[in-house]
């Protein structure tokens, strides 16, 4: 069988394109393959350097966050700087101090009972008040005493003879001294008042509160230190009589307030400031108002034993340079 020319130049044209279409598609093995095998493997060991470096920083971040917990866990204020960097801040920032800052404690307790935390830097430091402690160092003004009594009280009778005209001339200038003869009276239904000693003591009350009212305490002090003594002995009227020196300048006007409706009214605004103290009740006389500052009756009670080795401390605090 024979073919024709023609088409046996097709088949070898074809050929000829597949072989070289084959030779094309075959990988090369270029005269450098060695250079290249020398390059792969530099290659392949500065990966693993890489690696090896990737590995020791993950465990160098894996001990600064357990080290940090340690920290914390000894440092359990979780909304507070830890001492480190308040000393960090401070030492930073010498001049600029920061209330968030400067008020957080320094000690993980504060074992100073609270009436010593301003007694010094270092306690009102370690309790973080250092701030309020401060602003208390540089208030500069007098502290208001407010004495709540009745005036045939036995305990009222005894500090206000024995103690209450020396504390107040010793502090002259570094005290305001409020006197509310009140206690516990009471307002009854029809307008009259009943007080815990009988109507005796409603008329002392009243004729005390004229007194303070037209001389004021600076003024009425001397007679009503004087009328306390001799109350327990006399009437209202006698032991009137009897301190009536200390009053003489003003001796008309203050009978008529005490005869007159005037001593009622003064007498209701008594027992409205008694009846208003806060944050606790008047439940005992004497009572002492620090401020306007109602403290406990446990409070009270030391208050008024030690009222002038307390007012020594509490005006040198204030006045402190």
């Amino acid at each position: 069988m024979t073919f024709p020319k023609s088409l046996l130049l097709i088949i070898g044209f074809v050929v000829q394109i597949s072989e070289s279409q084959y030779r094309q598609h075959q990988p090369s093995y270029p005269q450098n393959y060695h250079n290249q095998n020398q390059n792969y493997n530099a290659h392949q060991q500065h990966y693993h350097q890489q690696q090896h470096q990737q590995h020791q920083h993950a465990q160098h971040i894996a001990q600064q966050q357990k080290t940090a917990a340690a920290q914390h866990q000894q440092y359990p204020y979780n909304n507070h700087p830890s001492p480190n960097s308040i000393k960090a801040y401070q030492t930073a920032y010498p001049s600029v101090p920061h209330a968030s800052v400067l008020n957080q404690p320094t000690h993980q307790i504060c074992d100073i009972p609270p009436d010593l935390w301003c007694d010094s830097p270092q306690s009102a430091q370690q309790c973080g008040v250092q701030r309020q402690c401060d602003s208390l160092r540089h208030r500069r003004q007098p502290i208001k005493i407010t004495l709540i009594y009745e005036a045939l009280c036995p305990y009222c009778q005894k500090f206000i003879a024995n103690q209450l005209g020396s504390v107040f001339n010793q502090f002259q200038g570094q005290l305001i001294l409020e006197l509310v003869p009140w206690g516990n009276s009471r307002i009854m239904r029809d307008g009259s008042f009943s007080c815990n000693h009988g109507q005796k003591e409603c008329d002392a009350n009243r004729l005390q509160s004229c007194v303070i009212d037209i001389l004021k305490v600076k003024g009425a002090l001397p007679f009503i230190v004087c009328f306390e003594r001799n109350i327990q002995h006399y009437g209202v009227e006698h032991a009137m009589q009897t301190c009536s020196a200390f009053i003489r300048s003003q001796y008309r006007q203050i009978r008529q307030c005490y005869d007159g409706p005037r001593g009622i009214q003064l007498q209701r605004e008594a027992a409205q400031k008694t009846m208003s103290t806060r944050p606790n009740p008047i439940v005992e006389v004497p009572y002492l108002l620090i401020n306007d500052y109602t403290p406990s009756v446990d409070m009270n009670n030391l208050n008024v034993l030690l009222l002038p080795q307390l007012l020594a401390k509490w005006t040198k605090l204030t006045h402190k340079q």
